[in-house]
């Protein structure tokens, strides 16, 4: 059987698509763009629920359309492909990698326990450059981390009471739930935030560094293997073995550098409004923000093609 693929595209998107399309590809979507008298897409789709499009194509339309997404990409258009396996494992073995800061949640956690301490732009500064790839991350690790010494304890209440979940990932967890898909979160941040995160999701785990404190106040010290951009594709690839999982099972969602060796191992790479070091590695690109993009590219809602 000839490889398939689901292509996923964002209603708001499908004009700019259109010069980048394969004609075939076009043609199925053409019922699906408005008139050439709206202005803003997004208008045409007046209490539209679902944002995004998915259809299935062929090798060729997909190497196609392989062919031009970082082109895309470059012009925040969101666009996935992932590849539909005829020999892949029943979809309860799938299981998703998720990076948890700018990813799972709106915030960088270690940038919102700089805030209550009155640190933030310091912090900011150097976790933009270490997600951009500029700065190495184990550097910018404990460089945030000494401006964190002497932190209270008593804080991180009120630091998780203000993190906030991105758009559609609750909705995502909730299928992939009823789907049997596996879902675990490797952070570069802190397991004092992604434990409770996890379990709040239903997900299956959450792997992270753990803070110390002593009397109350921040050490400067975390425990636990550092979770680089190595140490998350260790902890996928150690798990993967673990539920004897190969990389076509395998998916890896997130935002930045630290994200990108988990990526390049995984069998579906997903970039949530990715940093352009990803580019290379990523299969799908999520600009538009809502994650039940995943939901279409691993194969759930409505196929326009049918």
């Amino acid at each position: 059987m000839p490889d398939a693929f689901n292509l996923v595209v964002c209603r708001n998107d499908l004009l700019a698509l259109q010069g980048h399309l394969p004609a075939s590809v076009r043609a199925r979507l053409r019922d699906n763009i408005p008139d050439s008298k709206s202005h803003v897409l997004k208008e045409s789709f007046p209490g539209e629920e679902d944002p995004f499009l998915s259809l299935k194509i062929d090798a060729a339309e997909a190497a196609a359309v392989d062919g031009v997404k970082h082109a895309l990409f470059d012009a925040n258009v969101t666009v996935g492909l992932a590849r539909i396996y005829p020999s892949a494992a029943p979809p309860r073995q799938r299981t998703c990698f998720f990076d948890m800061d700018a990813t799972v949640v709106a915030q960088e956690s270690i940038v919102e326990l700089a805030r209550a301490v009155g640190k933030e732009a310091e912090v900011e500064a150097i976790t933009r450059q270490a997600m951009a790839g500029e700065t190495p991350f184990r550097a910018a690790l404990e460089k945030r981390l000494a401006i964190l010494t002497g932190m209270p304890e008593a804080l991180l209440p009120r630091v998780e009471a203000g993190i906030t979940i991105n758009p559609g990932m609750e909705a995502f967890a909730r299928w992939a739930s009823a789907a049997g898909i596996r879902c675990y979160i490797v952070s570069g941040g802190f397991i004092e935030f992604a434990g409770p995160l996890a379990r709040r999701l239903g997900f299956a785990g959450a792997f992270a560094h753990k803070l110390v404190f002593e009397n109350g106040r921040f050490t400067g010290r975390i425990e636990g293997e550092v979770v680089d951009s190595a140490g998350k594709a260790a902890i996928v690839r150690r798990e993967s073995a673990r539920l004897g999982l190969t990389p076509e099972n395998v998916v890896a969602i997130g935002d930045g550098a630290n994200d990108l060796e988990m990526m390049q191992w995984a069998g579906l790479a997903v970039g949530y409004q990715p940093k352009r070091v990803l580019f290379p590695a990523i299969d799908a690109a999520n600009f538009h923000g809502d994650h039940r993009m995943l939901i279409r590219l691993l194969g759930g809602g409505p196929d326009i093609s049918k």
